[in-house]
């Protein structure tokens, strides 16, 4: 099945869904990442085009790691403000997808705006095209209790031993975020990471 995963911000392709991107790819599935912004925001929410160019470049080395060179579709939404171009957003993957879609997309709860926003629009998007949506979770795994996802159907996708090495291999590409910019604290840490180097993942099923 045909797939486009909608990730907010560099490094989201691989910190929750490196692996299904790893499997799809390994099957002969097309795959294509719609990359909804380039990060600029991460340490200055003003905004840092140098910041954005180091970001683009780690995300292009890391799809390539997992089977994926040439497959991005840049829509250079502002990274922190998704939230209020939801409507383009929307708009935006709705031209990158069809019934026979499957749709991967940050969860609409998981804890932070621009994932939750990314989610809202990619459940709109697919619900109108028919697509089949499963949401990933990164945030949610710090800021919500397990019990939050009782009521929902979570499915498990164990990644063999070469999928798990791409996936390690395509964060690290992604070494602005663990390394200090212009002073500032990196933003992913060994704690952060632990969801993701887990050797399964994890994706809410969503109703269709």
């Amino acid at each position: 099945m045909r797939t486009v995963c909608v990730v907010p911000h560099p490094d989201d392709e691989a910190l929750s869904m490196g692996g299904l991107i790893a499997r799809q790819r390994s099957a002969g599935v097309e795959v294509c990442v719609l990359a909804v912004t380039d990060g600029d925001a991460a340490y200055d929410p003003d905004g840092d085009e140098d910041l954005a160019e180091v970001r683009r470049t780690e995300q292009d080395s890391a799809v390539e790691v997992l089977g994926l060179a040439g497959h991005i579709v840049r829509l250079g939404l502002p990274d922190g403000k998704v939230p209020k171009h939801e409507a383009s957003l929307i708009d935006s993957i709705s031209h990158h997808i069809d019934q026979g879609c499957l749709v991967v997309a940050p969860w609409r709860k998981d804890c932070h705006p621009d994932h939750e926003a990314v989610g809202r629009a990619a459940r709109s998007a697919a619900t109108a095209a028919g697509a089949t949506l499963v949401s990933s979770m990164f945030w949610a795994w710090h800021y919500r209790s397990l019990k939050s996802l009782d009521s929902t159907d979570v499915l498990e996708l164990a990644m063999s031993p070469a999928e798990h090495a791409d996936k390690r291999t395509a964060i690290e590409c992604h070494r602005s975020q663990f390394d200090s910019w212009n002073g500032s604290d990196p933003i992913l840490n060994d704690e952060l990471l632990t969801p993701a180097l887990w050797p399964s993942e994890y994706f809410i099923a969503e109703p269709g």
